[in-house]
């Protein structure tokens, strides 16, 4: 009866490899297959993917090409880390009640018994890629076991010698090994934890790693302040931006190839402090496609008044809220709500964070003179029937917004207020006259971001008094019981009690009577009670109701909506 090895020889030189060579590698390996398997791969004849492919049909096993950032965390995260990197195994789908598990040998006995004893579930194993389930393994789990190894090759004691007024020395050595691959595990970590942003921040005796995850910030790694500038410069040469510039605050964006040929892209920015240069670099999702409207969580009304504004053949809808808030996200809704090949829409936007179909987008540079105001100047000769504006930032720009509203356009654009019925004083501050405003403004959208509650460990709660006060619950509210929840913290969200993020939103539509309003220039309290009385509800309303389904908590809503 035929080996494995010798079935696996047989697959390699049906796949070209030939026999010489084969024979020649089968002695030196003896009766190790895995002996055998490197060196085959050592000799670059055959590919990672098909040297395991054939080494699978050796062995009658299935073969999983395995992607990491196709994989759910929640799966991945059934088996634990010390399991998991023990026996370099990953956890890829289940099926009722059927779990799949990656292993880089499915022969291993003894790994195969310790996860079944764990799981306490049928386990169907498959073959992949040791490189594949490594980087699976890095992304997925809290490890700094890459990042300990690169510094290992580093010398630490020359690099905080090095005269840092040589920019082509300190070039060279932002591109050794042991950084690059630091930098590179920095980066694969903020995507493994749904980070939206990354600080590498110098402190006075290390560097702090430091991931934003669902609102929050978070220390993730402590690095030797020996390679800060190591560091930073690296990042800087990912970024097209000058490693000797460390005076001025600097822009720029990278891009990080992945498994499968995916990519992943930040925006960076490097400001200089007394401790050194710190760096913040956001994840842009530009690949990923945009959410339906049904997906952001509005309310029933709401999302059923946001569409009719959007239908609206001209006008301007503008969405509030702080950096962070998930405006840009809400846009990109709204256009695909509407996108079709019958209508020509222009974006502007500071940087594209979402590429759209059926959607001509343009990122201002000022460095080139291509503000918000010169882009939009430009898309009113372009035969727009929307126009969509990342952000009205200055007086110009919201001139040329409200124009456009006015002139047969439906205008989209972003405004930071704390409030939704707050852009109204906010638009006229900046210069434009309220009788153009009233005319011209639809509505506008206002929202914030709660972290939502894990499904998995919630549990019912006592509301807290002090908070139902901050947040002015209605006295209707008060005559029948209120169930509220929190996280009691498990394995799958991490044992933070919550995982991901939600919206809660206001709307403010302008109907005659509010358009009379705004035309006279009444102030901002006079418009909300006049909003009021026609429907409006503030943000702190759609949030409570969120925390009776159980989606979020009183304390995440108190913390974003509680009027001061």
């Amino acid at each position: 009866m035929r080996t494995p090895q010798a079935r696996l020889v047989e697959e390699l030189f049906r796949g070209g490899v030939p026999a010489e060579t084969l024979e020649e590698l089968r002695r030196e390996a003896g009766p190790s297959e895995s002996a055998l398997l490197g060196a085959v791969l050592a000799t670059g004849l055959v590919s990672e993917d098909r040297l395991y492919a054939s080494w699978a049909r050796a062995l009658g096993a299935a073969f999983y090409d395995l992607e990491a950032r196709s994989l759910e965390n929640d799966v991945v995260q059934l088996l634990p880390k010390e399991l998991a990197v023990r026996y370099q195994a990953i956890a890829i789908s289940i099926v009722s009640g059927e779990i799949t598990v990656a292993l880089t040998d499915p022969q291993d006995v003894e790994a195969v018994d310790a996860i079944r004893g764990h799981l306490h579930a049928p386990v169907v194993t498959v073959l992949a890629c040791p490189s594949k389930i490594q980087q699976s393994l890095e992304l997925f789990y809290k490890t700094s076991v890459g990042i300990e190894a690169a510094l290992g090759e580093l010398d630490l004691g020359r690099i905080s010698k090095l005269a840092l007024s040589d920019p082509e020395e300190f070039q060279r050595l932002a591109g050794e090994n042991g950084v690059v691959h630091i930098v590179e595990q920095v980066l694969l970590g903020a995507i493994r934890e749904r980070a939206s942003d990354v600080h590498i921040e110098p402190r006075e005796d290390k560097v702090v790693v430091r991931y934003r995850v669902d609102g929050e910030l978070e220390d993730f790694y402590s690095l030797p302040s020996a390679i800060a500038d190591a560091l930073v410069s690296r990042i800087k040469i990912l970024s097209d931006l000058d490693i000797a510039e460390r005076r001025k605050p600097l822009d720029g964006s990278l891009v990080l190839s992945l498994q499968g040929g995916e990519k992943a892209e930040f925006r960076v920015s490097t400001i200089p402090t007394v401790r050194g240069e710190k760096v913040v670099a956001r994840l842009l999702e530009s690949s990923k496609e945009a959410l339906k409207l049904d997906q952001l969580g509005f309310g029933e009304r709401i999302r059923k008044d946001v569409r009719k504004l959007v239908a609206a053949p001209h006008g301007l809808l503008v969405v509030t809220g702080p950096t962070g808030s998930g405006k840009s996200t809400t846009l990109y809704s709204l256009l695909a709500e509407i996108s079709s090949p019958e209508i020509n829409i222009l974006t502007c936007e500071d940087p594209v964070e979402t590429r759209l179909p059926l959607t001509n987008q343009v990122a201002v540079a000022p460095q080139l003179g291509r503000t918000f105001a010169t882009v939009l100047r430009s898309f009113l000769r372009q035969d727009p029937d929307v126009i969509m504006i990342g952000e009205i930032r200055d007086a110009e720009t919201a001139s040329i917004a409200v124009q456009a509203a006015l002139t047969g356009h439906l205008v989209l654009a972003t405004l930071h207020t704390n409030t939704a019925i707050g852009a109204v004083p906010r638009l006229i501050d900046l210069g434009v006259e309220p009788f153009l405003l009233a005319p011209a403004l639809l509505g506008v959208l206002g929202q914030r971001l709660v972290r939502a509650l894990c499904s998995r460990c919630r549990v019912k709660d006592e509301p807290d008094p002090t908070l139902l006060r901050a947040l002015r619950v209605p006295p209707t509210y008060h005559s029948r019981p209120l169930t509220f929840f929190r996280g009691e913290g498990c394995q799958y969200c991490r044992h933070r009690g919550q995982i991901g993020r939600l919206g809660v939103h206001e709307l403010f539509v302008v109907d005659d009577a509010l358009q009379r309003l705004i035309g006279r220039n009444e102030t901002e309290d006079r418009i909300r009670s006049a909003a009021r009385a026609r429907g409006y509800r503030p943000l702190a309303l759609d949030g409570l109701r969120k925390c009776l389904l159980g989606l979020t908590t009183l304390e995440e809503v108190a913390r974003v909506a509680a009027e001061r």
